[in-house]
């Protein structure tokens, strides 16, 4: 008979000790593997509630966002209701610088040239196609051409119906053109008064827009960024220096040209208000102010998506800062959201697009001081230029100490 340990024999001391070692481990394994279980669960718990959480909020937002549409869809019918008004109360008053043609059974408005520089629709060479056509604005589309060897933006009415609001809009935009001359707005050489021609005769920005210059462009110096920043701050200046007072009211990126030089030059007034003159939404509590959503919402004051907030020019001020941003990042404000409500909402929470921490201090203190929360609490646009400008030498001292990108290519004819 073979020889068996001991351990084996039940009873034993050494088998009674394993015995106990082998339940203990395997309790052991037990309760790991019941804390395991428990960790998972309460793991799943956590992810539950967390998503519960996340479509709550979500929820919440989809509400918020329907709600904001559903206001701004109000201010718009409202809007467009006080224009058709408007051009009721127009044709029946008789308004300066439109005449009605008696020639026909239709009343036409006829426009009259600001400084009667009436520019005749065959002097004009308009370059067709898509190597032409420059953009398009609020009412009509912008194409390159040339006037007297000169190159030039044709910016003509979309809709060529003589229709009185459209045509009350274009007279609009070229009056107040017609009666700012600074070297950072853009010039109005003339206007075409032609049927089926009712064009505005601009001078041609050849680096386009500021919105396409920083996409194409995003490692420009900042000695270039700080004069662009510079020059729209005084075309803005000159707007609110005005007698009286001109509100853009949409200031942006894109309404911001640039000529060979880069010097960036103010357009497209296509919204904007003459203080004094306004009669469409104004507010009885402040009746140098008008009201109603208007501009393009990524650059929008937050206080502009109330239902009856006052247009005033501190909303400027804060489309100035977006814009000071966009020189700061190359980048398009608030290109992550998914609806235009959504930046309403943002906005309204208080919510910024992060500075670049490589931005210059006083460009970033600017920055945040344009687009505060309170219109109050905004600085006026002469503070702004002189900030600029008291800074625009040290700028200037450091980018020419690194190496600057030269400027792009003119467009192609």
């Amino acid at each position: 008979m073979p020889w068996i340990p001991a351990r084996f024999f039940p009873g034993s001391p050494q088998y009674n000790m394993e015995r106990t070692a082998f339940l203990m481990r395997l309790e052991r394994a037990q309760q790991e593997k019941e804390r395991q279980e428990r960790a998972e669960r309460e793991q799943k718990e956590r992810l539950a509630e967390q998503q519960r959480v996340k479509q709550e909020q979500l929820q919440r937002e989809l509400e918020q966002l329907r709600a904001a549409e559903k206001k701004r869809l109000a201010q718009e019918t409202e809007r467009r209701a006080a224009q058709e008004r408007s051009a009721r109360e127009a044709q029946q008053q008789g308004q300066p610088r439109i005449v009605a043609a008696s020639s026909s059974s239709v009343t036409t408005p006829t426009i009259v040239s600001p400084n009667n520089v009436v520019i005749r629709w065959q002097d004009l060479t308009i370059i067709q196609g898509p190597a032409g056509e420059l953009g398009a604005g609020g009412f009509g589309i912008v194409r390159r051409g040339t006037w007297q060897s000169v190159p030039v933006a044709v910016k003509t009415l979309i809709v060529q119906t003589t229709q009185p609001n459209t045509l009350n809009e274009f007279r609009k935009e070229t009056e107040i053109m017609a009666t700012l001359q600074h070297p950072n707005i853009v010039r109005l050489y003339g206007i075409c008064l032609e049927q089926g021609h009712n064009s505005m005769v601009m001078e041609y920005m050849q680096h386009g827009s500021l919105l396409d210059f920083l996409e194409n462009n995003p490692n420009i110096s900042w000695s270039v960024r700080w004069n662009i920043a510079l020059d729209i701050s005084k075309g803005l200046l000159c707007l609110h220096q005005h007698s009286p007072v001109i509100m853009h009211r949409d200031l942006k990126s894109p309404n911001v040209l640039l000529d060979e030089h880069n010097r960036a030059k103010i357009c497209d007034f296509g919204l904007a208000k003459v203080r004094h003159t306004t009669r469409l939404n104004t507010s009885r509590a402040n009746p140098a102010s008008t009201r109603g959503f208007i501009g393009t919402v990524n650059w929008t004051a937050p206080e502009l998506f109330e239902p009856t907030a006052p247009y005033t020019p501190a909303c400027d001020i804060y489309s100035l800062g977006i814009i000071l941003w966009e020189l700061a990042t190359c980048k398009t404000p608030w290109a992550n959201a998914t609806a235009e409500a959504l930046i309403g909402i943002w906005v309204g929470q208080g919510r910024r697009e992060p500075i670049p921490a490589n931005t210059p201090p006083p460009f970033a203190r600017l920055i945040a001081n344009c687009w505060a929360t309170r219109a109050e609490s905004r600085p006026p646009i002469a503070a702004i230029v002189q900030e600029l400008e008291q800074h625009q030498n040290e700028i200037q001292a450091t980018a020419a100490q690194t190496t600057t990108m030269p400027p792009p290519a003119p467009r192609s004819t």
